[in-house]
């Protein structure tokens, strides 16, 4: 384990020591692990079974089962009862998480004490959130304003690619120094590391989840206009021409990015960044509509939205983590259908 899943573990255990002592059944005690596939191991006092402990800085719901399919034969009953448990110990388990692992009877607990306990004498399940507070730090916040946050947009939309400093600058269009001074904040905030001459992230899920805490979506500028559409895609189509009439450059997002990628219900709107929006543009098929349009174009505070899109069918979207941030900005269910794309479309691994 690295410094910061010690920290991870040695919080959770606390957790966890509080919760067994409450229950009656006492602390029990950390333990070396079992073997090379495991972080730690933690004995129940008394008779109690044995956890073999797996420290992330956070879990997705396919990773729990792929966990337990992997560690099975370290969880076989003995005479009748577990002898050893699977736990997952996280910073911040989303209820995803916790819904997947009390479906697949796997352990799993956070700083929080949210998590998934079942022990021959304990069932314990809790999932209640605090709010994420925006990143205090003067370089957290930095790397994440419009311009910067190109770099962040670049690593998180190619993980797990590592980058020379020099091709991260070229391909994002920012100059050598102030890609320099960023990285520099990123490397600060523990974002990213440095190996030889590659830049990687440290973690990915805790660098999306900083920017979306600071992310502001109403600051791009923002125009309604109504469309005449029967089904989604339908409306899509016609958007793509007009947009193409107009030789007006556009990358959906939000519910239209994510109904292509990852879809979870039919969405009632299409929204879509340009590249420019001026009251003379003579669109034919777009009528402008001051509130209840169901049309929103979106001039972006920085072009950087137009990088690592992917082009389908109806045009470009914008990468699956600008799809997210989107989302995560909006009201009503757009937060589910953020869930979805991030558990099906942003999945972190080497």
């Amino acid at each position: 384990m690295d410094v910061r899943e010690e920290h991870i573990a040695e919080m959770c255990l606390r957790k966890l020591d509080e919760i067994l002592e409450d229950a009656g059944l006492g602390s029990g005690h950390r333990e070396a692990a079992c073997g090379p596939e495991f972080d730690c191991a933690y004995q129940v006092s008394g008779e109690g079974p044995r956890f073999l402990i797996e420290v992330k800085q956070s879990f997705r719901p396919h990773q729990v089962d792929r966990l337990a399919d992997r560690y099975s034969q370290w969880l076989a009953p003995q005479d009748g009862l577990p002898r050893n448990l699977l736990l997952l110990l996280a910073s911040r388990l989303p209820p995803s998480v916790i819904e997947k692992c009390s479906e697949m009877g796997v352990c799993a607990l956070d700083e929080d004490g949210n998590g998934f306990l079942r022990l021959p004498s304990l069932y314990y399940q809790k999932s209640i959130h605090r709010e994420r507070s925006a990143p205090s730090s003067p370089a957290r916040s930095a790397v994440f304003s419009p311009k910067a946050s190109r770099l962040v947009r670049a690593m998180l939309a190619q993980y797990p690619k590592a980058w020379n400093q020099t091709e991260l600058a070229e391909k994002t269009g920012i100059s050598e120094s102030h890609a320099s001074r960023m990285v520099a904040k990123m490397i600060d905030a523990d974002y990213v590391r440095r190996e030889k001459d590659k830049l990687r992230i440290v973690d990915p899920d805790r660098l999306l989840d900083d920017w979306a805490a600071v992310y502001r979506f109403d600051r791009h500028r923002r125009s309604r206009f109504a469309l005449a559409m029967g089904e989604y895609l339908q409306g899509l189509r016609k958007f793509q021409q007009e947009m193409q009439r107009q030789n007006i450059r556009f990358a959906f997002t939000s519910w239209s990015s994510a109904y292509l990628n990852a879809p979870y219900g039919i969405p009632d709107s299409i929204v879509a960044f340009v590249d420019r929006l001026t009251a003379d543009v003579p669109f034919r098929a777009l009528h402008p509509a001051e509130s209840k349009g169901n049309v929103l174009l979106l001039l972006p505070r920085d072009e950087g939205v137009f990088q690592f899109t992917q082009t389908g069918e109806f045009g470009e979207s914008v990468a699956d983590v600008q799809t997210y941030l989107d989302l995560r900005s909006l009201p009503g269910r757009a937060s589910e259908q953020a869930d979805v794309l991030r558990e099906k479309r942003l999945i972190f691994e080497e």
